[in-house]
């Protein structure tokens, strides 16, 4: 357990990739299906473990790394302002302050049921979860699970400004 825990995968799904990053291997393919299920709502460890090649892939390496790099930092900014917009709402709860964590938030509207938030995010074409999404238990101990439990609002590499300023607005338009 203290090697997941040290590698960030405490609790979470671990994707090992034994061999190296490079082309003959599909490492390009391997980070498109982890951010495929982090949109899922999954958030899995990749950690890639091996050795050199007999070719030498140290360009290709560095560009996927930087682009596992950019996605995170882009997706990081966004949250911060998911996050910023909605934290500053009347009536609207976050969940989870974990220093290390994926562009995922999860959230309340007060007077409205999690359902009835998602309704009205998906007529602006916004798209949300709401449930316990399998935190059966955490939402239980937070004592929101018989309401019908929280909202779950994820972004990824291809979200942008505007997704996110849409998101807030929809929310603030029950939240008022």
């Amino acid at each position: 357990m203290g090697e997941r825990r040290r590698a960030g995968a405490a609790g979470r799904p671990l994707i090992l990739a034994v061999g190296g990053i490079e082309p003959r291997k599909g490492s390009d393919t391997l980070v498109r299906a982890v951010a495929s299920l982090r949109r899922s709502g999954r958030c899995p460890v990749l950690a890639v473990v091996g050795g050199h090649s007999f070719q030498d892939y140290r360009d290709y390496r560095e560009r996927v790394l930087a682009s596992m790099a950019a996605a995170h930092d882009h997706e990081q900014a966004l949250f911060q302002v998911l996050l910023d917009g909605l934290g500053a709402m009347p009536g609207v709860t976050l969940y989870g302050k974990a220093p290390r964590r994926t562009a995922t938030a999860y959230f309340t509207v007060a007077g409205r049921t999690p359902a009835e938030v998602a309704a009205h995010l998906a007529d602006r074409k916004v798209n949300v979860w709401n449930g316990h999404n399998y935190a059966w238990e955490l939402t239980g101990v937070l004592g929101i699970r018989d309401a019908g439990s929280a909202v779950r609002a994820g972004l990824v590499h291809y979200n942008d400004r505007s997704d996110v300023d849409r998101l807030i607005a929809a929310v603030a338009d029950l939240a008022n």
